[in-house]
């Protein structure tokens, strides 16, 4: 499996599915609130006046399902930032009334602001027309801190499994990414880091 399918398998569980990790909520539809704060807010010297993001990017289409761009930019650095906005001027941003009144949002947004922070470096190694592509940049010196980052973000998914099963009671398969989602995250996190190791191991 390539990057952009294996993103768009990620995308596809967190937009269907209410995952859970250490019981906190993740859903696009809590990403899709904190865009709607932002942009009832958006103004002059907002985060939002010129706005990568786009209401279609959260909203499931023909189009979308065949595009990595919409969910590239959803899982990104952009979200990440805003996330950060919304969280920590909650009076400036009042959030839909899918967000519970009174709730702790650094707390309720802080595991979907590690997955779309974790998705968007993922992607930024891995995709290679963007300017972070090891293969332009790495060197013996520095290509093994690619694999590492990468084994350190398949990390942080297998923790969150092993999280879930550890839990008494039936373990709830919803919470996690789909089976076809998360073998296709560790094969490109295995493949890339194996490739990169070795594309930096044959330079001089």
């Amino acid at each position: 499996v390539d990057p952009p399918h294996a993103l768009k398998k990620v995308e596809s569980s967190l937009d269907h599915q209410i995952l859970q990790y250490d019981g906190i909520p993740m859903s696009k539809g809590m990403l899709f609130s904190v865009y709607e704060a932002m942009n009832a807010h958006s103004g002059e010297g907002s985060l939002m006046a010129n706005p990568k993001l786009k209401d279609g990017d959260f909203k499931g289409t023909q189009w979308t399902a065949m595009n990595v761009g919409p969910v590239a930019r959803v899982l990104s650095g952009t979200m990440v930032k805003m996330i950060d906005e919304v969280c920590n001027n909650p009076k400036t941003y009042p959030m839909p009334e899918t967000c519970p009144t009174g709730t702790d949002r650094v707390t309720l947004f802080s595991k979907v602001r590690q997955l779309c922070k974790h998705m968007n470096r993922w992607f930024d190694i891995c995709n290679g027309k963007d300017t972070f592509n090891p293969f332009a940049k790495a060197s013996k010196k520095s290509g093994p801190g690619y694999s590492d980052e990468l084994l350190e973000i398949l990390a942080w998914f297998c923790d969150w499994d092993t999280s879930l099963r550890s839990q008494p009671g039936e373990y709830q398969k919803t919470c996690f990414l789909t089976v076809d989602a998360f073998r296709s995250l560790k094969s490109v996190c295995y493949g890339f880091a194996s490739i990169i190791y070795e594309f930096c191991e044959r330079q001089d």
